[in-house]
């Protein structure tokens, strides 16, 4: 079965650059549109089920996503944002110095560590797997994407890391599962851009 991993479209935390994990903001216009074109690009995969963080954010990317297809579909607490506790809502620049901010995690803020974030998405990622043998679509979060592709493959995230930068919004990640997880597209923007010219 094949895992489309979908990071959510753009929000107004995201234009705004403020850390954003389990607090929410909306989806921009452009945001919308994103998604809108995801779903475009996406039209001639079926899906036998479609999740989403319970964050509005990734709820309301899916269901651009899925327009008006009769695709069941649930909303998993599993599926959210790294915590970062009290810095929610803080600006970018003010609490991501340098990487090690990562590393050491969020715990001392009351929010998670990077191993235990890591743990709870690719347990819920594989619980999914399990559950299916078609095309399943998950809408998450830039953050626990990254962390996720690095713990299957690092040296192509990292790779991908220096030459792109980012998981940007919208981007489709392919993952396959038989008795393991096999990226077969990572962090892929096309999708997304060739929806928005159609």
């Amino acid at each position: 079965m094949k895992i489309y991993l979908v990071r959510h479209g753009q929000t107004l935390f995201n234009q705004q650059k403020k850390v954003q994990g389990w607090c929410d903001s909306p989806l921009t216009q452009e945001g919308i549109q994103q998604a809108i074109a995801v779903s475009k690009t996406l039209q001639s995969i079926s899906f036998e089920y479609a999740y989403s963080s319970t964050s509005e954010r990734a709820m309301d990317t899916m269901h651009y996503i899925l327009q008006d297809r009769s695709v069941p579909y649930a909303y998993v607490k599993g599926l959210k944002e790294l915590n970062f506790g009290s810095l929610e809502g803080e600006k970018e620049a003010d609490v991501f110095t340098d990487i090690s901010v990562y590393e050491k995690g969020f715990e001392m803020y009351g929010g998670e560590t990077l191993p235990t974030c890591n743990q709870r998405f690719m347990t819920c990622l594989e619980t999914i797997a399990k559950s299916h043998t078609d095309n399943v679509l998950v809408v998450a979060h830039g953050g626990v994407i990254m962390g996720a592709l690095r713990c299957l493959d690092e040296a192509r995230f990292m790779k991908h890391m220096q030459e792109v930068g980012d998981v940007e919004n919208c981007s489709v990640t392919i993952l396959e599962y038989t008795d393991h997880f096999e990226i077969l597209d990572l962090a892929d923007t096309s999708y997304r851009d060739r929806g928005l010219l159609l």
